[in-house]
């Protein structure tokens, strides 16, 4: 962890970036700090964590971009797109207060209008969510504070591979020690990261491959992809599974057992809820 003028920083092993510009007070988004910290130790991901208020600078406002906060934010994104073809960038923030007519609603996504993270890895994060009974949605014109800020519509560009979402939340999943949350977060990108790591390898001849050795005489044009994603469905949640499993036995190590249990209760599901 390293501490900078104006904010904390947590290095990273992951094309995975988290921000807290509103962590510290007065008017502090209360304990997003805590969770940014939290969910980037978990996963190995990066975190930039505000040190001081947003009546002094805004980090999530354009005339704080020649900040050395903002200036970091874009170096490691940068850093990152060198090696990697796609960055994950998470701006954690609370809700002051709920909307009267969406109380249900305690995560909303901010996207600048849908237009800053891939639809596919939203509903990835609303599968997490929800398995929780965390009711997640995106932000919409009822309530244009929680659209998106300039963190989010300044550094998400889908096009160069940067997908970058505000989470708005609200304070009863902010409790100090709450770990729904925390753990869906984590879990997401856990799947995320796991989806870029290998869906190439998984490639379309390969799929061509096993139905053919299956005794397929004929195969359909969009067999082998539908089978690629199914495949890559079940290993992802169950590598998930399984990380959690060793997880939980506070171990780093993730065994045969872990992999096989996590397996075993992933079929033990419905179909609908693993495809």
């Amino acid at each position: 962890m390293l501490t900078l003028k104006g904010f904390i920083e947590i290095p990273g092993d992951i094309p995975v970036l988290l921000t807290a510009p509103h962590a510290m007070g007065p008017r502090a988004d209360l304990l997003t700090g805590e969770i940014a910290y939290r969910v980037a130790i978990e996963v190995g991901a990066y975190a930039l964590i505000a040190t001081v208020s947003r009546e002094d600078k805004d980090y999530n406002r354009a005339k704080w971009r020649d900040t050395p906060f903002r200036k970091r934010l874009q170096e490691i994104i940068a850093g990152l797109l060198k090696t990697h073809s796609e960055v994950l960038l998470l701006d954690i923030h609370g809700m002051e207060k709920p909307i009267t007519s969406f109380e249900e609603i305690t995560v909303l996504f901010g996207t600048s209008g849908g237009v800053t993270i891939d639809v596919d890895y939203i509903e990835m994060l609303r599968e997490e969510l929800e398995a929780r009974d965390i009711q997640g949605e995106y932000a919409f014109m009822e309530a244009p504070q929680y659209m998106g800020g300039d963190i989010v519509s300044y550094h998400g560009k889908i096009s160069r591979g940067v997908h970058a979402v505000q989470l708005e939340i609200a304070a009863k999943n902010r409790k100090l020690g709450e770990r729904d949350l925390i753990d869906a977060i984590v879990n997401f990108i856990r799947r995320w990261d796991l989806t870029k790591l290998y869906t190439h390898e998984l490639k379309k001849t390969t799929m061509r491959r096993l139905l053919k050795d299956a005794g397929a005489k004929r195969i359909g044009q969009d067999a082998p992809d539908v089978l690629r994603d199914i495949l890559e469905n079940i290993i992802i949640q169950t590598v998930v599974r399984a990380a959690n499993i060793a997880s939980t036995s506070q171990r780093k190590t993730i065994e045969g057992k872990d992999i096989r249990k996590g397996a075993s209760g992933l079929l033990k599901k419905k179909s609908s809820q693993i495809f």
